[in-house]
This record gives C-alpha cells, sequence and structure tokens, in this order.
C-alpha cells in the first residue's frame, strides 16, 4: 500500500479542488479534535500540496460534475 501511495503522489496527473484543500484545513485544525494541527502546520501542509495542479471551484465545473454523476451513476 505504501508503494502505491508512493507511486500515485510521485505522478504528474494529480488534481486537487481548492475545495479539498479548504475541507482538509478546517478538518485538521477543528477545535473539537483531540490531536489537531496547528494553524502553520496545517498551512504548511496545503502548501505543500500545492506543487500539484489546483481546479479552482466555478458554476461550470460544478456544472460537468453534475453532468458526470449523472452520465456515469457515480457520486459527487
Amino acid at each position: 500500500m505504501e508503494a502505491a501511495r508512493c507511486r500515485l503522489l510521485g505522478e504528474d496527473d494529480l488534481d486537487l479542488s481548492v475545495q479539498v484543500l479548504q475541507e482538509f484545513y478546517v478538518q485538521a485544525t477543528r477545535s473539537t479534535k483531540p490531536e489537531r494541527l496547528e494553524h502553520a502546520d496545517a498551512v504548511a501542509l496545503v502548501e505543500s500540496w500545492l506543487r500539484f495542479r489546483v481546479q479552482e471551484t466555478s458554476v461550470q465545473v460544478m456544472q460537468d460534475a453534475f453532468a458526470t454523476a449523472a452520465r456515469w451513476r457515480i457520486s459527487y
């Protein structure tokens, strides 16, 4: 599993969304989480992931996701 994870992270076709990065930060720094990250640590992690392409969220992206979910019968 670790080898697969490293191989995936080494690929250059990984994309992230702004929403995923935001949700990571919110959950990682949540005050009710016993082992929460400090703001600076969470920000540093998010910034380290900016080496990947980041998809901005837009109305068009959302509409495309709706169409993809309907076409392929997958969750959005």
